[in-house]
């Protein structure tokens, strides 16, 4: 859906803050679920419970609060935990939005009859995540698998996510591995309780090192323009409007390429005029979008990732944006 997202830029609460402090809360709590005091053992479901619950609980801040029933877990080589409910509530005061209602706004980040299931062992880690999810009031359905593995002192991991939105389903894959100094001498389970304890996490994020693989996100529909219309409650004025703008981008970014950048804002052109054109032509079903690596093996500081520069990004990476 972050193509789709492109597509709401009238919500002016959903903004790339927002995005990534959904990312950042989804992240840790999915690498919370994966936490106890041993890897295998006969009261691992019940270690497993007291540990989540005990994580979610501990963290609610001033800007992020958490309303759950508590996690119910199953099971001994594989654990299952389900609860009905978790809601993550954004304080709207540090939303910088004048769209939202304080009275009126949805919750900001719903979970309802949320599943995880996860093995392991001293190596290797397998969680997966299942639930209706609902985002500012938007509706889908979501399933996700996280492959973490522990090799040569590197966290290599493979999130897969399939979402359901009406007639709409996007397929996510996204491919990382993490390195950091302390791996070196760490098991799995060892860095896992890293990232639990707050005052750890906050340590290795300083010098965590990222090294960014591949991702993959496409979008299809027997009528994407129609699907999304419905989902966003667009009208037809509307998806012109976004028609238009699109195209607008896509016309600055040809004009004002940079020599340096020349390729990333061709591929950028073109995801501005894919867009543009899912907004009229009814007739397209799919729009995906590829990333890939130029140069292997390089890896970015975790707190410098989301502050690449556009020369970095094109040195970097392959872009690709396609529809059919």
């Amino acid at each position: 859906y972050k193509i789709a997202n492109a597509l709401v830029h009238k919500e002016k609460g959903m903004k790339k803050k927002t995005i990534f402090i959904i990312i950042g809360v989804s992240v840790i709590i999915i690498v919370g679920l994966f936490v106890a005091t041993k890897i295998l053992s006969s009261q691992m479901s019940r270690v497993m419970e007291h540990e989540l619950n005990a994580f979610l609980q501990s963290q609610n801040t001033q800007d992020i609060q958490l309303e759950y029933d508590p996690f119910v877990c199953e099971g001994s080589t594989t654990i299952v935990c389900k609860t009905t409910q978790l809601t993550i509530n954004k304080n709207l005061e540090t939303l910088d939005t004048e769209s939202l209602d304080k009275q009126s706004a949805p919750k900001f980040l719903h979970f309802s009859d949320l599943v995880v299931s996860f093995g392991g062992s001293k190596t290797q880690a397998n969680i997966e995540i299942e639930s209706d999810i609902a985002v500012l009031g938007k509706q889908f359905h979501a399933k996700c698998m996280n492959a973490i593995n522990f090799v040569d002192s590197m966290l290599d991991t493979n999130i897969t996510c399939n979402a359901q939105a009406g007639d709409m389903q996007s397929v996510a894959d996204t491919h990382l591995a993490f390195i950091h100094p302390s791996f070196q001498s760490s098991t799995l389970h060892e860095i896992i309780k890293m990232f639990k304890d707050t005052q750890q996490r906050n340590v290795v994020l300083q010098d965590l090192e990222v090294m960014p693989i591949s991702d993959h996100i496409s979008l299809k529909s027997p009528s994407l323009k129609e699907s999304l219309r419905a989902f966003y409650g667009a009208s037809e004025e509307d998806m012109q409007f976004y028609s238009v703008m699109f195209a607008i981008i896509e016309s600055s970014y040809q004009q004002t390429q940079n020599s340096q950048t020349k390729e990333l804002d061709n591929a950028i052109a073109n995801m501005a005029r894919i867009l543009s054109d899912v907004c009229i032509d009814d007739k397209i079903q799919e729009i995906w979008y590829d990333m890939h690596t130029k140069t292997p093996q390089v890896s970015f500081k975790w707190k410098d990732i989301f502050q690449m520069s556009p020369v970095d990004i094109q040195t970097h990476f392959s872009l690709d944006f396609g529809k059919r």
